[in-house]
C-alpha cells in the first residue's frame, strides 16, 4: 500500500480517523491506541482527534499484547469503575457503527457481567464488549492464544445488530481498493 494503512485516505480522512469517529460518535470518549513506537504521524494523528496514543519501547508481538498494554494505560490513566466495560476492534474498520456500539452499550445494562458480540445472519462483527472485570485475563493468556480464547472462555453473547455489526477491514491492497469501489 506504500504507507502505514491507517493513514491511507477514504471519503477524505484516514482511515484510523473513521473508527476513532465511529466510537466518539457512539459517545466513547476515552479511546485508546496502540500504534508502532517508529510511527509518530499515526500516534499524532490519534491524538488530534482525541484518542490517546501509546507508543511502547518496542512493537508488540501479537494483537493480544496491543490490547493488553492498552488495557494498562487505561487503568493507569482512567481507574475504571468495576462496572465499566471496553470495546475492541482492529483500527482498520473504516465502516465501524456507531449504531452497533450504541446497541452493545444498550444490551450491557441489561448483561453487565457478560461479553458482548454483535452479529448479523450468523456472522460475528466489531466491536466486540467486554465488562472491565476481564481485563486482568487478558494479561493471563498463554503463548499462542489471543483474545479470541478469553471470548472463547466466557460465552459470549450474540447481540443481532443488523448488516452494519459485519464490516469489512481493510489488510491489503486489494481490500483497499475494494473499499473504494464498494463505498465510495
Amino acid at each position: 500500500m506504500g504507507e502505514p494503512k491507517l493513514l491511507l485516505l477514504w471519503r477524505g480522512a484516514p482511515l484510523v480517523e473513521h473508527v476513532i469517529r465511529a466510537y466518539q460518535t457512539a459517545g466513547i470518549d476515552k479511546i485508546v491506541a496502540v500504534v508502532h513506537p517508529e510511527d509518530e504521524t499515526l500516534a499524532a494523528v490519534c491524538r488530534a482527534l482525541g484518542a490517546e496514543a501509546v507508543r511502547p519501547a518496542h512493537p508488540p508481538a501479537e494483537m493480544k499484547d496491543s490490547v493488553r498494554l492498552a488495557l494498562e494505560f487505561a487503568r493507569g490513566r482512567w481507574n475504571p469503575a468495576a462496572d465499566a466495560v471496553w470495546l475492541l476492534a482492529p483500527a482498520d474498520l473504516p465502516g465501524l457503527s456507531p449504531e452497533v456500539v450504541f446497541q452493545l452499550l444498550a444490551a450491557a445494562d441489561e448483561q453487565p457481567d457478560r461479553i458482548l458480540t454483535p452479529v448479523h445472519q450468523g456472522r460475528t462483527g466489531h466491536p466486540a464488549l467486554f465488562p472491565w472485570s476481564l481485563a486482568q485475563e487478558v494479561a493471563t493468556l498463554s503463548a499462542g492464544q489471543g483474545v479470541n480464547a478469553l471470548v472463547a472462555r466466557h460465552a459470549p453473547v450474540p447481540i443481532e445488530c443488523g448488516p452494519a455489526a459485519v464490516c469489512r477491514d481493510v489488510d491489503t491492497p486489494e481490500d483497499y481498493q475494494r473499499l473504494h469501489e464498494e463505498n465510495g
